[in-house]
């Protein structure tokens, strides 16, 4: 709270700052010893995390895969998997805590809407991604 009333006056008593667009939310600032602010962003996982999956559209060739990025909350695993529009599996990776980038090329599946699905004990989230050819 401090912190934040020294932002805040420092905001107002000195013209190269201002108050618009300050969002409390975007507040993550620290005191070093010499009384300097230091903002640097703080990194804080609170949960497993399922990314877009990039390139979406893709297109299935020798080269060219779609890539999901997965993050597992430490002391948790987590399962992705892939499903076809009926419902049926087309691929299952299990990964550990940390983050970790997916690659599906898609040559043995058909053209058409895929959706793929985080499990851990904590969250369950799907998405969808399209596979052309």
């Amino acid at each position: 709270m401090k912190i934040l009333l020294l932002m805040i006056t420092l905001c107002i008593s000195s013209s190269m700052f201002a108050l618009e667009g300050f969002a409390i939310s975007e507040v993550n600032a620290t005191l070093d010893n010499t009384g300097t602010v230091n903002d640097d962003p703080i990194p804080i996982v609170v949960g497993s995390l399922l990314g877009d999956a990039y390139p979406n559209p893709f297109r299935s060739a020798m080269t060219n895969n779609t890539n999901i990025d997965v993050t597992i909350k430490a002391g948790e695993t987590g399962t992705v998997t892939i499903f076809n529009i009926k419902g049926q599996t087309v691929k299952t990776v299990t990964c550990k805590a940390g983050d970790h980038t997916l690659s599906w090329d898609g040559k043995n599946s058909s053209s058409g809407i895929y959706f793929y699905k985080l499990t851990t004990p904590s969250v369950t989230t799907t998405k969808k991604l399209v596979l052309l050819k």
